[in-house]
């Protein structure tokens, strides 16, 4: 009667612990599928053995149009050299990759910018068998990183910008101030007062767009006045 106890026991005791086991490896498949990151394993000829959830649904298509299909089918053609360069390397040189940037295709053929970090999953002599590819979408991060260069790319331009403004302001300050002295010391019955005339309203004219200038480069406040458009058309044409 001890030993069927005994026995009903370990039965017991075994039940509980594969039970552990299941639902420990249920977590661990969840954990898995549902990754924020893509997850694929691939052979030596860079077949797709396996991948989660989260990839299948990331790149559009089911999980059996990725199983048993090239890596490379996935890629821009013009990086598939690369791509299998790098499955050659890791397989023969043991040398696993992290943080490298990659570009692969959805199925409407979308470009999803991706940081792959990869592991060897080894056998049981202890060479290589797959290697575990971990692929995070950094799509958003790219598109953000190109505002950020734009921005500063505008910003750059805008100080050059006011750097210009600021130096042909100082051109245009000595103009002024000369036609202005000459103005004073000719008649206006003076054949050459026409003319300084005409040096000092395009050297106003000149001011004014160093004002537009140091306005795009942020370095002054704009001023919005109502103008004449007469009045401009006939300093053109005058």
């Amino acid at each position: 009667l001890s030993t069927v106890a005994s026995s009903l026991g370990v039965a017991l005791e075994n039940a509980r612990l594969f039970e552990q086991l299941r639902k420990s490896e249920e977590r661990y498949m969840d954990l898995f599928e549902h990754s924020p990151d893509m997850d694929h394993s691939v052979n030596r000829d860079g077949i797709i053995v396996s991948c989660n959830q989260t990839e299948a649904d990331r790149l559009g298509y089911r999980k059996d149009e990725l199983v048993g299909h090239s890596l490379l089918a996935f890629y821009l053609p013009e990086s598939h050299a690369a791509a299998q360069a790098l499955i050659n390397d890791v397989f023969e040189n043991h040398r696993e990759v992290s943080g490298h940037e990659q570009q692969v295709l959805t199925k409407t053929g979308d470009v999803v910018d991706v940081s792959i970090s990869t592991s060897i999953v080894y056998d049981e002599t202890r060479k290589p068998a797959f290697i575990r590819i971990v692929a995070r979408d950094i799509t958003e991060k790219k598109k953000l990183e190109s505002k950020i260069f734009h921005a500063q790319r505008i910003d750059s331009i805008g100080n050059l910008a006011g750097g210009i403004a600021h130096d042909f302001n100082n051109i245009l300050t000595s103009i002024l101030g000369s036609t202005s002295i000459m103005k004073r010391k000719m008649r206006k019955s003076n054949q050459w007062f026409h003319f300084a005339d005409i040096i000092e309203t395009a050297a106003k004219r000149g001011a004014g767009l160093t004002r537009q200038l140091l306005t795009f480069a942020r370095k002054s406040t704009p001023q919005f006045r109502p103008i004449i458009v007469n009045d401009i058309i006939e300093e053109t044409l005058g």
